[in-house]
C-alpha cells in the first residue's frame, strides 16, 4: 500500500484543512446546528452496557466526516477490521491473529478457549477482592 501523505484522499483532506481549518469555530459549529451533538454522536448498544461516542465537540463538520470516511475505506480500515474479528492471521510479525480481540469475542467465535477461560475469571473476580 503506498504511502499515507500520497494517497488522494488524504491529500484532499490536508488540503481542506489548509483553507478550512482556520475558520473552524466550535461555538459557531453548535450555533449552525442545534442539532450538532446529535448529527456528531452515537450511541452503542453493547452486551455489557450503553457506550455514548461523542465526536461533536471536534472541529469537523459533515464534509470533513465524509473525507474521513472515504479515507479509511480507501485505505482499508474495513476489511482489516473484519479480517481482525473474524480470526485471520494480521499479526505478522508472530503470523498468527491478534488475540486482544477474543477478550471481547463470543464463546462461538474462533475464540471459545479464551472466553471460556475470560468467563472464569469473571466469576473467580469478586472474590478476589476484599
Amino acid at each position: 500500500m503506498a504511502a499515507l501523505t500520497r494517497n488522494p484522499q488524504f491529500q484532499k483532506l490536508l488540503e481542506w484543512h489548509r483553507a478550512n481549518s482556520a475558520n473552524l469555530k466550535l461555538r459557531e459549529l453548535f450555533e449552525a446546528d442545534p442539532e450538532r451533538f446529535n448529527n456528531f454522536s452515537l450511541n452503542l448498544n453493547t452486551n455489557h452496557g450503553h457506550i455514548l461516542v461523542d465526536y461533536s465537540k471536534n472541529l469537523v463538520n459533515k464534509e470533513v466526516m465524509q473525507m474521513l470516511v472515504e479515507l479509511a475505506k480507501s485505505r482499508g480500515v474495513e476489511a482489516a477490521r473484519d479480517n481482525m474479528f473474524s480470526g485471520s492471521k494480521i499479526n505478522y510479525t508472530e503470523n498468527r491473529a491478534v488475540l486482544h480481540v477474543a477478550l471481547r469475542n463470543r464463546p462461538s467465535t474462533p475464540y471459545g478457549k479464551v472466553c471460556i477461560t475470560r468467563s472464569s475469571w469473571l466469576t473467580s473476580w469478586p472474590r478476589l477482592r476484599p
